[in-house]
């Protein structure tokens, strides 16, 4: 890479992958969810976290908590899923907190 506008390039397709990448796996865990398969989200997150370094992991943790304690209060059921729990206290497998 020589020029300013390569670099933008590379880390314009660098986003791009990583975002369709993100949303699969958000749609993923978001059916796992809605079936309160602890299993199947702990795969998805031991898959999605296995090429992450440490600190983006947990950055990504992080911010996965905030949206998830948002989403929670968007079912129309109100119930809180032991999947919820779970997930908001770092007890499924793979979690850290």
């Amino acid at each position: 890479m020589n020029t300013a506008a390569e670099v933008e390039s590379v880390l314009q397709t660098i986003l791009e992958v990583n975002i369709r990448l993100d949303a699969a796996f958000v749609k993923e865990a978001y059916k796992a969810t809605l079936q309160d398969d602890s299993v199947r989200l702990a795969k998805l997150q031991e898959l999605y976290t296995a090429g992450k370094p440490a600190k983006l992991f947990e950055a990504s943790m992080k911010k996965g908590r905030s949206l998830l304690i948002g989403v929670e209060n968007l079912h129309d059921d109100n119930n809180n899923s032991s999947i919820y729990e779970n997930l908001l206290k770092g007890e499924l497998p793979y979690i850290r907190k």
